[in-house]
């Protein structure tokens, strides 16, 4: 059985363990939130690099029929497709770049996710133990209320050992006067 200062420490340490907790809440849901924004940014920015290639599509048929046409603008043409080539790569060197933070984003969403899971689960534990802690105040409150009783209870019975002792010496002193009284007599 749990004294009342062990109650009371328990209770402490619970509610430093809560504050821990909550304090760290903030942060991941911060995070999240920081995470659903660059998401959102990756997309855009992917939408946008297809809308390129897209365009460098475009910019490709146009110089192959320019090519066709016109065998004289050839050595242009080579330069815009060697341009658009090197954009191409830096493009796909983006996307690639895109593809790992993605995948960072990912890892870190996957870590948050077990975190928030391990915090649930302690103040699913913690929520038990202070059931636990309050059915056994509760218990000990029983059992206070019974000491009183049981106290108030021997109060009333040593008043009336009291009184009874006091009546006792009363009938004792008078029969001492009385034998005395007799010797006196004699």
């Amino acid at each position: 059985m749990l004294t009342p200062a062990d109650m009371e420490h328990a209770l402490e340490n619970i509610d430093r363990r809560l504050t821990s907790v909550e304090q760290i809440l903030p942060t991941i849901a911060s995070d999240v939130a920081t995470l659903r924004i660059d998401v959102a940014t990756l997309r855009t920015d992917v939408a946008s690099l297809q809308g390129e290639v897209a365009s460098l599509k475009g910019d490709v048929t146009t110089i192959a029929e320019t090519v066709a046409n016109h065998s004289v603008l050839l050595i242009g043409i080579r330069e815009t497709v060697a341009s658009h080539s090197v954009q191409l790569i830096e493009i796909r060197q983006t996307v690639a770049n895109h593809s790992v933070q993605l995948t960072e984003i990912r890892e870190t969403v996957a870590s948050h996710s077990v975190q928030l899971t391990e915090i649930r689960e302690t103040v699913a534990n913690h929520s038990v133990r202070l059931i636990e802690i309050r059915r056994t105040v509760a218990n000990h409150s029983v059992l206070l209320t019974e000491i009183h009783q049981t106290v108030a209870s021997h109060s009333v019975q040593l008043t009336e050992i009291r009184e009874t002792v006091a009546s006792q010496s009363v009938l004792l002193t008078e029969i001492r006067d009385a034998v005395r009284r007799k010797r006196r007599n004699l």
